[in-house]
């Protein structure tokens, strides 16, 4: 996955859940908060799915619940236009 796509989803997740929360999921998947992601660098799918996850259970919700725009503000167009892996 490229960098461009998981920077943006961590703005995304920064602006709806705060900074306290993915800084928090960030730090338990081995990342650190100040990371700087390369537009072009390869990222593994399953490190943005971790990340997810975390900032899901910190929310108590499910992860579709994390993506969905009806019920967390995502903007729709940037959740199509990624088409995340994370929703079923």
């Amino acid at each position: 996955m490229k960098g461009t796509v998981v920077a943006t989803w961590i703005n995304s997740l920064r602006v709806i859940y705060g900074d306290d929360i993915v800084n928090k999921a960030l730090r338990k998947i081995g990342w650190s908060e100040n990371r700087i992601i390369s537009p072009l660098e390869e990222i593994h799918d399953s490190e943005p799915k971790q990340l997810v996850e975390e900032v899901s259970r910190l929310v108590s919700n499910s992860t579709e619940e994390v993506w969905s725009p009806s019920t967390s503000g995502f903007p729709p167009t940037l959740n199509e236009a990624t088409q995340s892996p994370f929703c079923s």
